[in-house]
């Protein structure tokens, strides 16, 4: 957290199919795990269950969609009321998408020119930590890598000429400007974890079960 100037956790109350759920950063940010978390720099966005439910059943990146522009609305709050400058640099990405530390001291001198925007390039293991996946959204000449998180320049978000989601399907163009390092934490080993993803998560099955 030394590197970045805040950060915006965005939770639901229900999870990506609809289902209610409760709210884990407020359970978790006081735990010996998190000790080592500066609070101040930590913005919690938890977004109610006032939403289209019909649409989130049609659509299973509704409700993701939802939280995003949620979380962008009121990053741009924050960033009226600190004057936050135009040339600083906004990661948008999931909470599995972790940029390493030295991506993050380079990110920091690194300059963004207007109307443009780069990607994170992550490993993405599935079990074993040295094989990768052959993933659907790599960069450019790198197939095992994954093109996410977003970064952009706050500038063009503040102006509307981008709307500060993570670009995965929607991005039709080249991913040839990136930024190496990070890990796609994409499929857990622990159980609990790996059931919990089964039945909560965007792109699984929704009439995947598990028994009691």
């Amino acid at each position: 957290l030394d590197l970045v100037t805040m950060l915006f956790i965005v939770e639901g109350t229900r999870t990506h199919r609809g289902d209610t759920k409760p709210v884990m950063w407020e359970r978790l940010k006081f735990t010996e795990r998190f000790s080592f978390v500066n609070q101040s720099k930590v913005k919690h966005v938890v977004v109610d269950d006032v939403v289209d439910l019909e649409m989130a059943q049609v659509d299973h990146w509704f409700l993701e969609d939802h939280q995003t522009g949620v979380g962008i609305a009121r990053v741009r709050s924050w960033a009226k009321k600190v004057s936050l400058p135009p040339s600083s640099l906004l990661i948008s990405g999931n909470t599995d998408e972790v940029l390493s530390q030295s991506t993050l001291h380079q990110l920091a001198w690194c300059q963004v020119m207007p109307g443009q925007f780069i990607t994170g390039a992550l490993w993405m293991p599935q079990g074993s930590l040295d094989r990768a996946w052959q993933t659907d959204y790599p960069v450019e000449g790198r197939p095992h890598t994954f093109s996410l998180p977003t970064i952009y320049r706050w500038g063009d978000v503040e102006d509307g000429r981008q709307d500060g989601s993570r670009l995965q399907i929607k991005f039709k163009g080249k991913r040839d400007k990136y930024m190496m390092g990070g890990m796609h934490m994409t499929n857990p080993a622990f159980l609990p974890l790996a059931i919990l993803k089964e039945i909560t998560a965007s792109e699984t099955d929704r009439d995947r079960k598990i028994d009691n």
